[in-house]
């Protein structure tokens, strides 16, 4: 399956995501139909950024990795925003669970960062959106997973 899907499959799961972004959970970039925030709602754009394995301190664990994943978050207004953050953290802080065929050991808030909207550039994270479009936050993850 991999870490990407197991993770699309956990904020799929929790309402507290899904109820502000539907399906509009995207790999690496936003849909061409998802730009226009402002009409088409809330998003979240993934990144793997590494997927190593990890040892243990007493010698090897074969078949368990660290992720580090950048969730970018896509809202209209602060407060969609910061209600999207808290669905995410719902789903991913702490997380220990079997998610397909992925087991989560843990997962971690490494940092969170927000953005804004450039209505100058008119660019939105390195994607370009209508000027309707609002906020973005930046959160990363490192998940351990086997």
């Amino acid at each position: 399956m991999g870490i990407e899907r197991g993770i699309t499959e956990r904020l799929n799961a929790v309402s507290g995501v899904t109820t502000l972004t539907g399906t509009r959970i995207y790999a690496n970039t936003l849909a061409n139909d998802a730009l226009d925030v402002a009409n088409t709602g809330s998003a979240i754009v993934y990144q793997l950024i590494s997927d190593i394995p990890f040892d243990s301190i007493l010698g090897s664990d074969g078949g368990k990795f660290v992720a580090r994943i950048q969730l970018t978050l896509y809202a209209i207004s602060t407060f969609q925003r910061w209600q999207l953050s808290q669905g995410v953290k719902g789903a991913l802080q702490r997380f220990k669970g079997i998610v397909g065929d992925i087991t989560i050991l843990d997962s971690r808030i490494e940092s969170i960062h927000d953005l804004n909207y450039d209505q100058e550039s008119d660019t939105f994270n390195q994607a370009t959106v209508t000027q309707a479009a609002g906020v973005s936050r930046i959160m990363d993850f490192i998940i351990y997973y086997e």
